[in-house]
């Protein structure tokens, strides 16, 4: 068996988690329904407060998406943050200052600052930062259609970083009595190629382009006979022959779609031949449907976020966003810290906690690479013969380089947990560990009997943490918890429209949100552990994590400024990708009157009457010069711009990320988004 048939003849769908689709969680006032709905869950923050300041506008989404998610986990927050008032050509929107802090009735407190860029004090947007590390390189593959994801994908991301590790730096506070409050820093580009850590190495290692077979080949989703746009998953090529061959699909189609499919995650792309979309156009919604449930595929319809908004079904995700903990256990202690290993926790707050990870794919082993990360020991548990991804081309040093970005320097053991011998070994392990982290289908713990109360038995102290689709008791009528599947039924893929309203990104969104919110719960319970001595397990959804980026996608549509370039910007799709005469670049809305009339005149919309062919005439006068002209002209004029980054090699050399890309030998590796610093050390 290849490598690539090893790897996903082991993703079965019994290990595949179902979940619903929540709607969406939101820092605008709650219902009454929502908050008797938080005081019913069991939050590990009370008694910490999180305080935000005035900001740059380009800040603002992520100290709104911080607010939302420490706001779940129990924290008290002051008023929603405010953009600062900059005066024309002001370039501090990139500018680093404290924005936040994090702090509780003991005297531990983080103070949390924010830049956008590693090196470089230039504007920030969400569209920028994606352009410049390679988001939007990777985006367009699926529809060579160069665009933002259109919503602010970076800014959730980022706050997840910033809470998950200002959670572990308060919980050090905690556990190390006497330890001084501690400064974070959180870049927002770096917390981007954190997202595009997996494609990067692959590109970079040499994985090859599969280009479509004919010229009519598309990227999913599909659309039924009735209009419904939807996404498939079949998780094995029996499922995946099954559903075409009852929906009429030519069997060259069949045997030529399911390579392409199946590299989906790993390609951004998925040049299906366009028979199968003929195919799902003769039936309408419900006979497909009923089809995915015969066959052992699944299906999702592309819902509609502006209509989940009310929807009462979502409420919860609302309330709690991904995390559902239980309640707190009686008190069982937990390992103190001395002073002295105050340096240690300094800089890697997470220092002497063990974690147990079994978890497989993406979204369960980037948990436990923020972890390490953060100064955990991860401890990866392993089937016998190791990891089937770990032969998932292409390999970069032997190993798969997917795998290796989110696996390396993970202490790595092989165990069948299926039988006594390492069951029995797990357990014992745990007695020595802080927590144990798995992405098990819901009702594998039970088989295995390794559920929380197994490992209470025999390690009272230990925090457990699942990550899961939707929860651990998903209904019939949820969706496969896979990236896309997740993506079309929480209403995202409906923001990602894009100029052909088809939805959807085929880069693994949700999986990245949702394993680093797993991290941040796992940190969210220490601290709680640390204040108490009371372990707390939870499950983080990804359907819940999607729900949040969601929810601010409406309040920032509810309370976006007018700009003085509004209706020109509209007219030119501003924020929006161009092509020069050597590359392309990224403009976003001029935030003033000098960049708004520079862009007018550059397309001839002057005294503000806009033309039909605005855009037309903008991409014209853009292939005039090249990239660099372009950069220095907008610069002069603030008008908000970058190069896209096509590719890993485009990434690794942008101006703007300096130091951002490693080398080790064969391998690519981004740089840690957060860094710590000793309060004192400011004064």
């Amino acid at each position: 068996m290849s490598p690539i048939n090893r790897w996903h003849g082991h993703r079965n769908r019994r290990e595949v988690a179902r979940f619903p689709g929540r709607g969406q969680s939101t820092s605008m006032p709650m219902t009454d329904v929502e908050r008797n709905a938080v005081r019913l869950v069991a939050v590990p923050l009370s008694g910490v407060r999180l305080t935000l300041s005035t900001s740059p506008r380009g800040f603002v989404p992520t100290l709104s998406a911080l607010r939302r998610r420490v706001a779940a986990l129990g924290a008290q927050c002051s008023p929603p943050p405010l953009a600062a008032a900059l005066p024309d050509g002001d370039a501090s929107a990139g500018r680093e200052a404290i924005h936040a802090c994090l702090a509780d009735a003991s005297g531990a407190r983080v103070d949390v600052s924010l830049r956008g860029w590693p090196a470089a004090d230039a504007p920030v947007s969400d569209a920028l930062l994606q352009a410049a590390t390679g988001i939007t390189g990777w985006h367009s593959r699926a529809a060579n259609v160069w665009r933002p994801l259109g919503v602010d994908y970076v800014s959730t991301l980022g706050a997840s970083l910033a809470s998950a590790s200002a959670l572990a730096a308060l919980a050090a506070q905690r556990r190390c009595d006497g330890a001084p409050p501690v400064a974070l820093s959180l870049c927002l580009a770096d917390a981007a190629l954190f997202a595009m850590g997996q494609y990067l190495a692959m590109d970079h290692a040499g994985q090859p382009a599969h280009p479509p077979h004919g010229a009519s080949d598309r990227s999913p989703p599909f659309e039924s006979g009735d209009g419904v746009r939807f996404e498939l998953e079949a998780l094995d090529p029996d499922a995946w022959g099954r559903f075409w061959q009852r929906a009429a699909a030519g069997a060259d189609d069949i045997a030529a779609g399911w390579r392409p499919f199946m590299l989906r995650y790993t390609q951004a792309r998925a040049p299906l031949p366009d028979g199968l979309f003929r195919a799902a156009a003769g039936l309408d919604y419900a006979s497909l449907r009923a089809i995915a449930h015969d066959t052992g595929a699944y299906v999702s319809a592309v819902r509609d976020a502006a209509a989940l908004r009310d929807d009462s079904r979502d409420m919860r995700w609302r309330a709690s966003g991904p995390w559902q903990f239980d309640p707190a256990a009686e008190p069982a202690g937990a390992r103190a810290f001395a002073r002295d290993d105050a340096p240690a926790l300094r800089c890697r707050p997470l220092a002497g906690v063990t974690v147990l990870e079994s978890c497989r794919l993406i979204q369960g082993p980037l948990a436990g690479h923020v972890l390490r990360l953060l100064g955990a020991r991860v401890i990866k548990i392993e089937p016998p013969g190791g990891d089937p991804m770990r032969g998932m081309p292409p390999l970069a040093d032997g190993v798969s380089a997917h795998f290796d970005a989110i696996n390396r320097g993970k202490e790595c053991i092989e165990l069948d947990l299926r039988t006594c011998a390492g069951r029995d070994r797990v357990l014992d392990l745990a007695r020595d560990a802080d927590v144990f982290l798995h992405n098990w289908a819901p009702g594998r713990a039970a088989r295995l009997e390794l559920t929380a109360a197994d490992f209470a038995r025999v390690a009272p102290a230990l925090v457990y943490a699942s990550a899961s689709g939707a929860g651990r008791e998903p209904t019939s009528d949820d969706p496969v918890g896979t990236d896309f599947m997740v993506q079309a039924h929480s209403g995202l893929a409906s923001l990602i429209g894009g100029p052909d309203g088809r939805g959807g990104a085929l880069l693994t969104l949700v999986d990245v949100l949702g394993g680093v919110a797993a991290a941040e719960g796992v940190a969210a319970a220490l601290y709680a552990r640390a204040v108490d001595g009371r372990a707390r397990g939870f499950d983080s959804a990804m359907t819940g994590a999607a729900a949040l980026l969601v929810a601010h996608a409406h309040e920032a549509a509810a309370a976006a400024p007018r700009a003085e370039a509004g209706q020109l910007a509209a007219a030119l799709g501003l924020p929006g990708a161009y092509a020069t005469r050597d590359g392309r670049l990224m403009i976003d809305v001029p935030p003033g009157a000098r960049g708004a009339a520079r862009i007018a005149t550059l397309c001839g919309a002057m005294h503000g009457a806009v033309s039909d062919d605005a855009a037309g005439r903008l991409a014209s006068a853009l292939k005039l010069h090249d990239t660099a002209h372009w950069l220095r002209d907008f610069a002069a004029h603030d008008v908000p711009s970058v190069a896209i980054a096509p590719d890993a090699a485009g990434v690794a050399t942008h101006p703007l990320l300096a130091g951002s890309v490693r080398y080790e030998a064969d391998r690519l590796s981004v740089a840690c988004p957060w860094t710590f610093t000793h309060t004192e050390m400011l004064r």
